[in-house]
Order: structure tokens, then sequence, then C-alpha cells
């Protein structure tokens, strides 16, 4: 995970659950689209290519950050749906989210390539066992679900891919 220090429950969060031995979470001041969506997408404003290219090195970055990782913790954003569910999806990796989708798709359920949890029950497990290796969900052992929907986005990742998810994501929260 790349926290983004700018909200207090999150922050917090993060702190909890980096205690195990099994999440790595880096930490960053800022969170790098914060120019783009505030001031391009917002306010209209006209960012210099200067800020585009860092953006663009930021997010480069982080991608490569977690492309090594089984799993990525999709803490919600702004609403019910955060962009890293569609970063983790890309990358072949298991978006664990702790909140209800709200994302609508004609060729599949996206609720079949994530793993659902109450992120308190992750934080009192890893409090007391001091990593992930038993912990269950639904009566699976959580690791065991990683591998297995790991190797689903990957055969069916053409699907996903095709149906932009990004895109509709995108025009569900604007219009």
């Amino acid at each position: 995970i790349i926290s983004v220090s700018t909200n207090n429950e999150r922050e917090k969060l993060c702190d909890k659950l980096n205690l195990s031995k099994n999440i790595n979470i880096k930490k960053n001041n800022d969170w790098f689209f914060k120019k783009f969506v505030y001031d391009y997408q917002l306010y209209h404003k006209f960012i210099k290519n200067s800020d585009i290219k860092l953006l663009l090195k930021n997010h480069n970055d982080y991608m490569n950050y977690i492309k090594d990782s089984s799993f990525q913790l999709c803490l919600r954003g702004r609403g019910d749906n955060t962009i890293r569910i569609f970063e983790s999806l890309k990358l072949g990796i298991v978006p664990v989210i702790d909140f209800d989708l709200k994302i609508k798709s004609i060729n599949f359920d996206l609720n079949n390539y994530v793993i659902k949890l109450n992120f308190n029950d992750l934080i009192n497990y890893i409090n007391i066992n001091n990593d992930i290796t038993n912990f269950e969900v639904n009566n699976i052992n959580f690791l065991e679900k990683v591998k297995q929907l790991k190797k689903k986005i990957k055969n069916d990742y053409k699907l996903i891919r095709k149906d932009s998810l990004y895109k509709n994501y995108i025009e569900d929260i604007i219009f």
C-alpha cells in the first residue's frame, strides 16, 4: 500500500496494518493526482508540462512499488470506490476493500474479483497475531483466497479490461 497522509482515519488504519509482517506500507505526504484532479478537472486550470511529467513519474513509481504484490488494500476514497481497484486489476493484484462496490458492468460482476472484509477485524487480528497468515474471511484462509482470485483475475483479465471500468467509474461519478 502507498498511503497518503491526508486523512487521519486512513493514517491510523495504515499504522495499525503496517504491524503485520505480510503488509508493507509506504507513506506519501501528498496524493500525486491532487493537482491534476483539483486544478485541471475541477477548476479547469492549465497544468504545466513539468507538473504532468511529475504526475506521470510519481504514478509510475507507485505502480512499480505495488506491481509485485499479491493483494492491495484499497481504502475508500471520497465515496464508496477508489481508483486503486482498477490499478490493482490492471496489475493482476487482488483488491481488498471494506465497502460495497457501486460499479456496474454488463460483462461480469466486479464483486467476484475483490475480497471484502471489515478492516477493523483485520486490525484486531493483527494486534493479536502480528501477521495475517491464518486470518480468515468468510471461513476461508485470506492468503489462499488471494491466490484463487489472483489466478481468476489473470484468466479473466481480457474480459475485465474490455469493460473499461475506469471510464465507467468516472462517468458514474461525474454524471
